[in-house]
């Protein structure tokens, strides 16, 4: 199953930690997030 997210606000998250899975984030915020070295390949970001 794929993660949706949508209309969210994601604090503090490294994302080279997490798992590679399908997921889609819409009109999502992200503050103090690390995507340096993260896999997002199956990832989708819509009005982020």
């Amino acid at each position: 199953m794929d993660d949706l997210f949508i209309n969210q606000t994601l604090e503090n998250i490294n994302y080279q930690d997490i798992p590679r899975r399908k997921a889609e984030y819409e009109e999502c915020v992200f503050k103090n997030c690390d995507f340096s070295n993260a896999d997002l390949g199956a990832v989708i970001f819509w009005k982020c």
